[in-house]
C-alpha cells in the first residue's frame, strides 16, 4: 500500500468539508477516499494548533487569517440573542453590528412565529442592510407563507419587500441531503 501525501491546502479543505459545510466525517473522507482516522486527525491537529498545524511556506499562517477575516464578516442571525441583547442592554450595539457585517444569513428561517419584538428587530436589521450588504435567507417554508409566519400584514409587506425585492432566489427540490447520505451509509 502506497502512503499518500496531502498538502496543507487539501487538507484545510478536507476538514472545512466537515467543520463548515457539515458534511459527517464518514461522507467526506469517503469522497475523498481517506481514513477516517486520517481526517479525524487533521481535525484536530487545526483545532488545537491552527498556525502550525500544517507548516507550508507561510501562505498557510495568512490564509488562516483571511479565513478569520472573512468569519468577522459574516453573521448569523439567531432573533432570541436580540431579545437577551435587549434585555441586558446590548441591543443598540448588537443592531448596529448586523447592519455592518457583509454577510448576515438567517438560517432555517421561519421554524418559529415571529413576536412583536422580533418582527420589529428584524425589519430594522433588514432596512439597515436592504441596498447596502447581503443577506442570505435559508428556509423549508415557500415565500408565500412567510407573510403569515411575521404575523402582522404591515410588517410583514415591509421585511419581505426588502428581502424579495432584489433578491436572486434558489429554490431546491428532492430530498434533503442528510436523507440520501443517510440512506446511502
Amino acid at each position: 500500500m502506497t502512503r499518500r501525501k496531502f498538502g496543507s491546502e487539501f487538507k484545510i479543505e478536507a476538514v472545512k468539508l466537515v467543520t463548515e459545510r457539515g458534511v459527517s466525517v464518514a461522507q467526506a473522507a469517503r469522497d475523498l477516499d481517506l481514513a477516517e482516522s486520517v481526517l479525524r486527525r487533521w481535525m484536530r491537529e487545526l483545532a488545537t494548533a491552527p498556525a502550525t498545524a500544517f507548516p507550508g511556506n507561510g501562505q498557510q499562517r495568512a490564509d488562516l487569517a483571511e479565513i478569520a477575516a472573512l468569519k468577522k464578516e459574516v453573521a448569523k442571525l439567531k432573533i432570541d440573542e436580540l431579545a437577551l441583547a435587549k434585555g441586558d442592554g446590548r441591543i443598540a450595539a448588537r443592531m448596529k453590528s448586523l447592519a455592518k457585517v457583509d454577510l448576515l444569513i438567517l438560517d432555517d428561517w421561519g421554524l418559529e412565529p415571529l413576536e412583536g419584538n422580533a418582527r420589529h428587530h428584524l425589519l430594522e436589521i433588514i432596512e439597515d442592510r436592504y441596498g447596502r450588504r447581503s443577506t442570505l435567507v435559508t428556509s423549508q417554508l415557500p415565500i408565500a407563507r412567510w407573510h403569515e409566519l411575521i404575523g402582522n400584514p404591515t410588517y410583514a409587506d415591509a421585511i419581505l419587500d426588502r428581502l424579495v425585492h432584489n433578491a436572486h432566489r434558489l429554490e431546491i427540490t428532492g430530498d434533503p441531503l442528510r436523507r440520501i447520505t443517510q440512506a446511502g451509509a
